[in-house]
């Protein structure tokens, strides 16, 4: 396929700022591919060309189009994520400027693990989640370029605080950088400027093009600037409508400070989306202009008519499922569609779990793409070994993981236990009041205590729902999620609530049994890792970049999507990012879009009660003309 006169124009610009637009579908990794080719082919040194992507697989796909077109393994340009770009830069440029060419790189858990290491020596008592509170202040402050007075204001402890200087002090010390530093660091050491390095590596990359810049952070966006600021050959390839990372930092604004400072940005908009149906690309189209600052976009397509996008309503999240699945066997066993032509997106990662269940009630291929399959997930694997062990007192792999869940209960202890139960021919619960006698440690008493308390109870087996959920309560674990993860624990939290309300579906004699079997077999499904044939399951974050055949888009309801604490949050900015979280699932479909939402949620609440919370579908269903317009949200 030849390249459209908008595609062509961004491929042969040469001198000058430029902003490349691109809707989705439009074809900007051929644009960015094709820029590269023209350039070298037309004499410039390879050496002098960068491309900034933001993932490697990404990196890695332009890479060998590049080479495959100019016929060579490798033509000498650098193509990568920004930290691996720095990874390179700081190793060329470190040395006598701070680093040696050899310095180590904390990953996030060593990052963690290091922080920890120095509130020790510092002997200052800190946790795991205080050590993460300080990690994520710390990566804020250089991502976002803030003063230090952030990281004060936002820790406000000043243990903390301290804790906080001194890792910034003695990661330099020790030659040592993690992910954050790595970006802040070059910045500092170009700009330091010691022997002209500055105007050395502004020279050396004449030619710069950055794909994605909508997901740039502040610090990301300041280094492509002052890398290009000698030539000033800088491309940006983006989509505001595509931003959807404010979490981790991503500003679309950086688009519009890129054009004001620099003065006389070419622009040009690729509106041609080759991806979808006409019916698809209006249905986004009708949803994104709702967003300010969109009066002028436009995505049109040249692909013939297609089917018309089908919006359904289901009575729970159950029923929606056995829908999706349903359909999908349809789809492959009357359409002629493959499982790998399908994809089934939400807005929250626990909302696979009955997909999931679905998928192998109906024998489908399927995988669960950026994520952990909803039950190897920690809390789930927590939560189902707590039930385990009120069904078995003798699994010692279930005692194991939760025994280590309580203060005192290292594995020395535990070994200790399990050595009793096999000695005195007694239960695992039963030993450790047995092992309390002799203990000498007021944590492990109160431990073993808490443990046979709850599990030497009887309780109903016919009700695994009731079961999980009273073991939950009883251990506290809500409070030990809450305390630990100060990042992701609200997800954490429902995550347990929707495995409780999975064992909801089972009941009867024997019914605990039957449920724990029916997770082993979901999450023992035999799948040939070299199969590519498989049905995806993807969160809209995870989706962002990738395209189907056929999409089915679930829980379309006020309060998944938009997301209550996005709106909660900022109630202003929260509903243009949901709302283009939303036209990223469209987008992703190529032929067939099913949106989908309930009418009820269910849930398993407190004191063994099944809750049925009703529910509005999303306003973008109005937006986007899915649903006749009606205002009260």
């Amino acid at each position: 396929m030849e390249l459209n006169s908008e595609q062509l124009e961004a491929a042969d610009w040469m001198e000058g700022a430029c902003l490349v637009s691109a809707n989705p579908g439009s074809g900007k990794t051929r644009v960015i591919t094709e820029r590269v080719v023209r350039l070298i082919e037309k004499g410039v040194s390879p050496k002098s060309v960068l491309c900034i992507t933001f993932t490697r697989k990404a990196a890695g796909e332009m890479k060998k189009r590049i080479c495959d077109a100019l016929g060579s393994q490798d033509p000498g340009f650098f193509i990568g994520t920004f930290h691996s770009f720095c990874v390179r830069l700081i190793r060329r440029i470190g040395p006598g400027r701070g680093y040696s060419s050899n310095f180590n790189i904390l990953d996030t858990k060593s990052q963690i693990d290091f922080t920890l290491q120095i509130a020790r020596s510092m002997e200052i008592e800190i946790n795991e989640k205080d050590a993460r509170t300080i990690s994520n202040c710390l990566n804020w402050y250089r991502d976002q370029m803030e003063d230090f007075s952030y990281v004060e204001n936002n820790l406000k402890n000043l243990p903390m605080i301290n804790i906080a200087r001194e890792y910034i002090r003695r990661t330099r010390e020790l030659n040592m950088l993690d992910f954050s530093s790595l970006i802040s660091e070059a910045i500092r050491i170009i700009e330091e400027d010691k022997g002209g390095i500055k105007e050395k590596v502004q020279r050396f990359f004449k030619y710069i093009c950055v794909d994605e810049f909508h997901d740039s952070n502040e610090n990301q966006a300041y280094l492509v600037n002052l890398l290009g600021g000698f030539w000033n050959n800088v491309m940006i390839v983006s989509d505001r409508n595509q931003s959807i990372y404010k979490f981790r930092g991503a500003r679309y604004q950086n688009i519009q400070d890129f054009i004001d400072s620099h003065e006389n940005c070419k622009i040009i908009q690729l509106p041609i989306n080759y991806r979808s149906t006409p019916e698809i690309i209006d249905v986004a189209s009708k949803l994104i202009k709702y967003n300010d600052n969109n009066e002028n976009f436009k995505m049109i397509t040249d692909n013939k008519n297609g089917e018309s996008v089908k919006c359904y309503s289901f009575k729970d999240q159950n029923h929606e499922a056995d829908f999706v699945a349903n359909q999908i066997r349809k789809l492959v066993d009357e359409g002629g569609w493959s499982y790998k032509d399908i994809a089934c997106i939400y807005r929250m990662n626990k909302m696979s779990q009955p997909l999931e269940q679905a998928m192998v009630n109906k024998n489908i291929n399927y995988k669960n793409v950026g994520a952990y399959n909803f039950f190897d997930r920690t809390e789930c694997r927590d939560s189902l070994s707590a039930l385990r062990l009120i069904s078995n007192r003798n699994d010692s792999a279930s005692f194991y993981r939760i025994a280590k869940l309580f203060p005192g209960m290292g594995d020395i202890t535990i070994g200790k236990i399990e050595k009793k139960a096999i000695e005195d021919k007694i239960s695992l619960i039963d030993a450790c009041i047995g092992f309390k006698k002799i203990s000498n440690s007021i944590k492990v008493k109160n431990a073993c205590q808490k443990i046979y308390d709850i599990y030497s109870q009887n309780r109903d087996f016919t009700n695994p729902a009731k079961c999980l959920n009273d073991v939950v309560e009883e251990m506290d674990y809500i409070k030990y999620l809450e305390g630990k993860y100060d990042e992701g624990a609200e997800e954490r939290k429902e995550n347990v609530g929707q495995l409780i309300e999975s064992c909801s579906e089972f009941s009867g004699e024997d019914a605990i049994y039957k449920y724990l079997q029916n997770v082993t077999l979901i999450t023992s499904v035999d799948q040939d890792d070299n199969d590519d044939n498989f049905v995806t399951l993807i969160s809209i974050h995870s989706v962002k970049g990738l395209e189907f055949e056929c999409c089915f888009v679930v829980g379309w309801e006020q309060g998944i999507i938009p997301h209550n604490l996005a709106m909660k949050e900022d109630p202003l900015e929260g509903i243009c990012e949901e709302r283009r979280l939303a036209y990223v699932s469209i987008s992703r479909a190529k032929k067939i879009l099913y949106i989908t939402r309930c009418l009820t949620r269910k849930g398993y609440g407190s004191y063994g009660k099944m809750n049925y919370r009703k529910t509005k579908p999303s306003q973008f269903l109005y937006e986007c003309g899915l649903l006749k317009e009606n205002k009260n949200y």
